[in-house]
Order: C-alpha cells, then sequence, then structure tokens
C-alpha cells in the first residue's frame, strides 16, 4: 500500500523537465533527479537551450559564427552527458534543445510536454558577477508555474 505522500512524490517525479548545459551544477542537478525520478518510475526531458550572450553583438558576423560553433559544442556536449548519466539508470530520458532566452526555453518544453515538475541546477554568483550574469534559476524561482527543484553547488559564493 502506497503512502500519500509517496502518492504525491510519485505524481511530481512523473515527467520532470531538466536543465542541462554542460556545467557542474546542471551535472549535480541530473545526477541527483536520476535516482529520485527512476524510483518513481518516471521520465526526464532533459533541454539544453542555445542562446548567445546578452553582450553578443549580432553585427559581429565572424566572432558570432564562433560564439555559434561553441555553442554546438556545448549542446553536444550536454546531449552526451545526458546520454552517460541516464543511460543504464533505469530512467526513460529524452535531449531537447531548444533556441532563445534559457529560461523560457525550458518553461515552454515543460508546458508543452506536461511536465509534472521543472528541476535546474543554480550557479552561486558573487556581486559583481549576479549584476552582470542573468540567472536561469532566478527566472523560474519567479515565473515558473510548476514545482521547482534547484539543486544549489555545496561552495560559497566566489
Amino acid at each position: 500500500m502506497t503512502t500519500a505522500r509517496e502518492h504525491v512524490g510519485a505524481g511530481l517525479l512523473a515527467r520532470v523537465v531538466l536543465g542541462i548545459d554542460g556545467t557542474e551544477p546542471s551535472i549535480a542537478a541530473a545526477r541527483a533527479v536520476a535516482p529520485l525520478v527512476g524510483a518513481a518510475g518516471g521520465e526526464v526531458i532533459a533541454v539544453f537551450v542555445r542562446h548567445l550572450p546578452v553582450l553578443a553583438e549580432p553585427s559581429a558576423g565572424e566572432a558570432i559564427a564562433i560564439v555559434e560553433e561553441t555553442i554546438d559544442e556545448m549542446a553536444e556536449q550536454a546531449r552526451r552527458d545526458a546520454e552517460e548519466l541516464f543511460r543504464g539508470s533505469g530512467v526513460s530520458y529524452e535531449f531537447v534543445v531548444r533556441e532563445g532566452d534559457p529560461g523560457l526555453g525550458i518553461l515552454a518544453v515543460a508546458h508543452e510536454r506536461e511536465a509534472t515538475m521543472v528541476a535546474i541546477g543554480a550557479t552561486i554568483h558573487g556581486p559583481v558577477a549576479a549584476l552582470l550574469v542573468a540567472s536561469v534559476a532566478d527566472h523560474l524561482v519567479h515565473h515558473c508555474d510548476l514545482p521547482l527543484l534547484i539543486i544549489r553547488p555545496d561552495r560559497a559564493p566566489a
């Protein structure tokens, strides 16, 4: 017999959209989510969102091409990371690539796929970096209408 708490947990973990970008926080989030989703018999939709840095100038031509090539390499690495993390874990997963703002892209996939939860890793920024770097976690905290799991790294701000 399952308890109400187990039923709620299994429901929350039925279809988890996971933001993954190849960074250590996103890998840590994938590692944390995999056994939970596996135990609940759920599935993971790993989402990589291709986006140009905020300061990238569209008229930069060749520089933009290099940035886009780097983003392509990051997407491929994120796909390999997801495959390595979920293959053999018993967790059903899919890898999706989107274009645009990462927070909006993750939420769009979550709504399209009728996700039960969104999970991401969060990077802790120091005060100066926080002014310059848009935080996907911060965006999702304020705009995500689904349960949100944020895995924070085990270190102090730089």
